[in-house]
């Protein structure tokens, strides 16, 4: 992946799980620090950018990389059973799954990261869909839409929840090979499952605004 191309834990005098899991998820905040840098020199240099159009940059930025963030911080919980009876990391076979030092601290790593990922991100979308209604109907009806665009710019108005459920669907694909790693029947036919009731759902709402859009989403 991008860490990997990098070579980011060369900066390191240890290359070890631990650091370059570490990195993997500092790399989003770091890009996100990026954009507010770049918003604060254009102030400076008198030619100030558009703050909602950057935070708009950023929404699509989390919308479409939310499998991989999602799969990424999951990682650490894809364990695989050995001859022996052990458990080992599916990417990393040489780390012993809650037993290992090095294991134990990418599992806490996990956690965290799954709270301030996939959980933070769909609560967030979710809390701004609920409240998409009333504040379109509020005299900040205007700001509101613009300043998530990325979120409902996309959809039709009677379909402005169908983020949430994008996303939804998205978690579930990134978490099934994750949760049944060990039963690989099983993840395809829950895989073909969530993925058959997406396409039919899409198919049902037809939730994007042009007709392209739907048909590509098919």
């Amino acid at each position: 992946d991008l860490m990997d191309l990098l070579q980011l834990p060369c900066l390191f005098s240890k290359d070890s799980p631990v650091t370059q899991f570490a990195l993997k998820l500092v790399a989003y905040p770091i890009f996100a620090l990026t954009l507010y840098v770049v918003l604060l020199i254009s102030k400076l240099i008198k030619k100030p950018l558009d703050a909602i159009n950057l935070f708009n940059l950023n929404g699509m930025i989390l919308f479409v990389m939310f499998i991989s963030l999602t799969l990424a911080v999951l990682l650490p919980f894809q364990c695989q059973r050995n001859p022996n009876g052990s458990l080992s990391m599916s990417t990393n076979p040489g780390l012993v799954c809650f037993e290992s030092e090095d294991h134990i601290t990418l599992t806490a790593l996990a956690a965290i990261g799954t709270v301030a990922y996939p959980i933070s991100i769909l609560a967030w979308v979710s809390w701004v869909t609920l409240q998409y209604p009333a504040r379109m109907a509020s005299n900040d009806g205007v700001r509101a839409m613009r300043g998530y665009r990325f979120l409902f710019g996309r959809f039709k108005a009677d379909r402005h929840y169908f983020g949430v459920l994008f996303l939804a669907r998205n978690g579930l694909v990134a978490s099934i090979p994750i949760m049944l790693v060990r039963f690989p029947s099983v993840q395809t036919l829950v895989m073909g499952c969530v993925l058959l009731a997406g396409l039919a759902l899409q198919a049902r709402m037809w939730p994007w605004k042009t007709e392209a859009s739907n048909i590509t989403d098919i």
